[in-house]
């Protein structure tokens, strides 16, 4: 918004000027004609949206309208900024005038209406955030009557809301792009396998988001604060680290960010006020790393005098330290674990008498950390150190959600004939108490009596074995870090007792396998979060509207990204369901993001265009304009209107949706078009048909009938022969049975999303 320069009107305005919207001649026109202009001239900016350029447009656009020679809108806290919507400069006095008419409408909070015998003036103040004003200046050959005061308040109030609406969407953007940079931020971190790229990686992106010069990261090492990366620091930087952490974590409760605004005033460093004169640190914004319940460093922003962050940004902030605490954690862990298969290499070479038994362990490790299933990785840990060390029995406990209890998450009996009884024995939580506790409280290696067994709580459930010659061992599951879960060996045989080379071979063995358990634990938290990501671009109800029965599915794939299905519904003023369900091209964060664009998209232009139809259509110049090259969308839009008992259908490159009769009969809605987003200007046809009680319509992504089972596709004719055998099943159930079919066909988890929508007539 740059001053009070005039501005020549835009090929928009210049159509209005010369059409049919033309200025009102007199006040003795009938306020009918008035109120129409306005009403057209409102629904004309409603419908071209931008904040770009807007309010200069709306200034020329009523100035057009309502016949005055000039107008002029201020915008801000006072009058300061103005736009000129007319043709006709302003002098330096002119504007000084209307700056101290628009100060006194301001201070008032009423309309002026001043006359002159050369012009009339009416100046109004918009009920708006950040304040504005409006005024209209009219001319000899435009005489303006105090009957037309009413009409033009309407308009400003209009275009009030006009702006505050193309302020919202400003906002909006800047949150999905800010929204975007962290999912990006978090992607590439995440990716990042080793320590000092994951470092690198992020200094260098918080850099660029946030438009600082001087960041550090510190990490813990031995119970001392160290920099692990700083860019544009130099001098006793680490003392302030410490005095930062400290501050952060003085609550006694969740460490949390730490803010100085200014430095060199602030109590809280006054014993490091030498430092900050050396190292030349005027404010400070500092959040400590949180990773499995421990503070393992801080990020610090070392900023100017006049660069606190606001509130969205350390919001923003917050999140950044939270995903850089994750993928600090996880590097370490990967380095810790490539140290570990290093040094057993070297022992492979350097232990020739110990080669088989060393080797065996490499293999076992290379499996445990190909699994992705927390389950499934204890499950096979419990089973390889009970054959690898020669014990009958392997019992593997871990702490439940309360923190108070042990469950069994994993039994490997031996003799499967012995299966059943040790299992109705040992198969029990614990309480977390005794020598349980001790082991995984302390990390210590317990060997287990009969006497000492018999007088404990968690253990003596094992004491009818030792009283019969059994042996048994409890060791805990340990990463360096800590104590994941423990493990209880029995040796039922009195000739086979477990002895220290037992226990020695199976401590290695446990090692590798908490390195395995720890990653699979990493890997569900990092699903989960891709999961609740993109589950929150999915409505989480189902629409209730009388005569239609309304249910959703949705399945995220095994990998660990974020896909690009999605689905959304609308209750239409009409009281018909608009439903739209599309498939982003791609994985990952920005399949998050055009996934959440596409999503405003459809609740913004639903309403104004209702039918699928010109709906697509629509759709499709936005995701142009949003989505990158080479990336489309494709989408079917149903809208199922209970009233006339009457469906209508398009589609933009999307499987065809199945309408299911009631008789059972599965016909194909015959529906098609260019998915959106690669050519402008298209076209989609649409069809309309009649349902009656009992029909179901069955919309679906591709990973429904791209569902594999080796070669083989799970396909539409299996779909229609499966909705038809399920004809009877509610609209939430026939969802939920369509997915679980195609899991029961693909062996297991699907690798690719997949969403099912079904409204059945009641």
């Amino acid at each position: 918004m740059d001053g009070s320069k005039p501005s020549a009107f835009e090929p928009g305005t210049e159509s209005l000027q010369s059409g049919k919207l033309g200025p009102i001649a007199s006040a003795e026109n009938d306020g009918g004609s008035f109120e129409t202009v306005e009403q057209l001239l409102v629904e004309a900016l409603v419908a071209t949206l931008d904040p770009e350029g807007l309010p200069r447009r709306l200034a020329s656009l009523v100035a057009a309208v309502i016949g005055a020679e000039q107008v002029i809108l201020w915008l801000g806290g006072r009058a300061e900024t103005a736009l000129l919507g007319t043709t006709a400069p302003l002098s330096a006095a002119e504007l000084a005038a209307a700056r101290e008419r628009a100060e006194r409408a301001l201070e008032n909070g009423q309309l002026l209406h001043e006359q002159s015998a050369a012009a009339a003036t009416v100046t109004l103040p918009l009920m708006i955030a950040p304040r504005g004003v409006l005024e209209a200046r009219f001319g000899e050959s435009r005489q303006f009557g105090e009957s037309e005061l009413p009409a033009l308040e309407r308009l400003a109030g209009r275009i009030g809301a006009v702006l505050e609406e193309a302020e919202k969407r400003r906002e909006l953007g800047q949150e999905l792009v800010r929204t975007q940079a962290l999912l990006s931020f978090a992607g590439q971190v995440i990716a990042e396998l080793a320590l000092e790229p994951t470092l690198n990686n992020a200094i260098e992106r918080i850099a660029t988001l946030l438009g600082v010069e001087r960041i550090a990261v510190y990490l813990n090492d031995d119970g001392r604060l160290q920099t692990a990366v700083a860019r544009g620091l130099d001098g006793p930087h680490e003392l302030l680290a410490v005095r930062l952490l400290e501050l952060a974590q003085a609550s006694g409760q969740a460490p949390s960010g730490v803010i100085v605004g200014e430095a060199l005033t602030d109590e809280r460093l006054e014993s490091l006020r030498d430092v900050l004169i050396e190292t030349g640190v005027e404010s400070i914004s500092a959040f400590p790393l949180e990773a499995s319940g421990e503070t393992i460093g801080l990020l610090a922003l070392y900023l100017p005098r006049d660069r606190i962050p606001g509130e969205s940004e350390q919001i923003l902030l917050e999140a950044l330290s939270s995903q850089l605490a994750v993928a600090v954690h996880h590097a370490r862990l990967h380095e810790h674990a490539t140290r570990l298969s290093m040094e057993l290499e070297h022992s492979l070479r350097a232990e020739q008498q110990a080669a088989a038994q060393l080797r065996a362990l490499y293999e076992v490790s290379r499996a445990f950390a190909q699994s992705l299933s927390l389950q499934t990785t204890l499950e096979a840990a419990a089973k390889t150190i009970a054959e690898l060390v020669g014990v009958d029995v392997a019992v593997l406990y871990m702490l439940d959600e309360r923190r108070v209890t042990m469950e069994v998450r994993a039994l490997h009996v031996a003799d499967s004939a012995l299966e059943e009884p040790i299992t109705a024995v040992l198969g029990r939580s614990l309480p977390l108490t005794g020598g349980i506790a001790r082991v995984f409280r302390d990390g210590l290696v317990l060997r287990l009596t009969p006497e000492a067994a018999g007088a404990d709580e968690s253990y003596h459930l094992l004491a009818p074995f030792l009283e019969r010659g059994s042996t048994a061992v409890a060791l805990p599951v340990a990463t360096p870090k800590e104590v994941l879960a423990t493990v209880s060996l029995l040796s039922l045989e009195p000739g086979r007792p477990i002895r220290d080379e037992t226990i020695q071979a199976a401590l290695a063995i446990v090692g590798q396998a908490a390195l395995a358990i720890d990653n699979a634990r990493l890997y569900e938290q990092q699903k989960a979060f891709a999961d609740a990501m993109q589950r929150s671009l999915l409505p989480d109800y189902e629409p209730e509207i009388e005569g239609l029965d309304v249910g959703a599915a949705y399945a995220a794939s095994a990998r660990l990204e974020i896909g690009g299905d999605l689905y959304d519904f609308m209750v239409l003023d009409d009281g018909a369901l608009a439903i739209a369900l599309g498939d982003v091209t791609g994985h990952g964060v920005d399949a998050a993001a055009d996934m959440a664009m596409v999503k405003f998209t459809f609740r913004s232009l639903v309403r104004r265009y209702p039918e699928p139809g010109t709906f697509l259509a629509a759709v499709n110049e936005v995701v142009l304009e949003e989505v990158a090259p080479a990336k489309f969308v494709t989408m079917v839009y149903l809208k199922v209107d209970p009233e006339r008992t009457e469906l209508a259908c398009a589609s933009a490159g999307h499987p065809r949706p199945r309408l299911l009769r009631a008789d059972g009969r599965v016909e194909p809605l015959t529906v098609g078009g260019l998915a959106l987003g690669i050519i402008g200007e298209q076209s989609y046809e649409e069809i309309r048909i009649p349902y009656a009680p009992g029909d179901a319509v069955v919309l679906y992504t591709d990973g429904v009938i791209e569902a594999r089972r080796g070669r083989e596709l799970y396909g539409t004719p299996r779909l229609d022969e499966f909705l038809r055998r399920n004809s009877e099943l509610g609209a939430r159930e026939l969802a939920d049975a369509v997915l679980e079919d195609c899991r029961r066909f693909a062996g297991g988890p699907l690798l690719d999303d997949c969403a099912v929508v079904v409204v059945r007539a009641r």
